[in-house]
């Protein structure tokens, strides 16, 4: 288990987990978690702070002493608000929306 807090990374959380399963198998899964803070962007502007999730699992067999299998899989979500400038051509010339996909 690990866990991080600081001026940028608010927090970054994880956890790792493994075993045997019987004599020729093994597992692990994990998960980690990130808050970030904003970050500076040019004209004294800043984006929002963002949030990382991840996670995943693995799991390896070993049959005989020919054949092997190996089973992976992971999820992954991120939300970052991040503000998006439209250029225009009349004044103020940009215009901010802000993009929460």
């Amino acid at each position: 288990m690990t866990v991080i807090e600081g001026n940028e990374d608010h927090t970054v959380d994880g956890v790792r987990y493994g075993g045997r399963i019987g004599e020729r198998g093994s597992y692990r899964a994990y998960s980690k978690y990130f808050r970030r803070s904003d970050l500076p962007e040019p004209g004294d502007k800043r984006d929002p702070d963002g949030t990382m999730m991840r996670g995943g699992f693995r799991s390896d067999w070993k049959p005989s002493d020919r054949d092997s299998l190996m089973v992976q899989g992971g999820l992954f979500r991120e939300l970052a608000n991040v503000q998006d400038e439209i250029p225009i051509l009349t004044a103020p010339f940009e215009q901010d929306f802000a993009n929460t996909e």
